[in-house]
């Protein structure tokens, strides 16, 4: 895939089998950084690789939150033991719309006026928000 991430879809379009997506992350040549998107393990884990991971679960008009958010502006806010799955993408749509329900998307409605900055061109809770959130949700 050129160091670009992807999804099933898109490696299926690729004329990847399913099987052959697990395969390559059995054998530690992909990661799935976030749940759904594999990108090769050749490819360094920064700002850039990641928001182009969330380029593929965010959907239109909502912004990264929670411990997304954090993951994104360089904060890794999960717990530190072995993770057995890969994280959610956590996001937040304005007031008055419908939550996300997707696979691999946990969506919350909330108000965003003034919270939400971009971030490697993603609609990410600003900082501050970010931090009260986590605070604020985390168990």
């Amino acid at each position: 895939m050129d160091g670009r991430p992807f999804d099933r879809v898109q490696a299926r379009d690729a004329g990847l089998l399913r099987d052959d997506v697990t395969r390559l992350l059995a054998a530690g040549k992909v990661r799935q950084p976030i749940r759904g998107v594999y990108v090769d393990v050749e490819v360094p884990d920064d700002l850039a690789s990641r928001a182009a991971c969330l380029k593929l679960r965010l959907p239109e008009g909502a912004a990264v939150c929670r411990l997304t958010a954090a993951w994104l502006l360089g904060v890794d806010g999960l717990s530190p033991g072995p993770r057995v799955e890969p994280p959610l993408v956590e996001c937040v749509v304005p007031l008055g719309r419908q939550p996300v329900r997707r696979p691999g998307v946990r969506g919350y409605v909330a108000p965003l006026e003034g919270d939400v900055v971009l971030v490697g061109g993603i609609p990410t809770t600003a900082p501050r928000r970010t931090a009260v959130d986590v605070l604020r949700w985390l168990p």
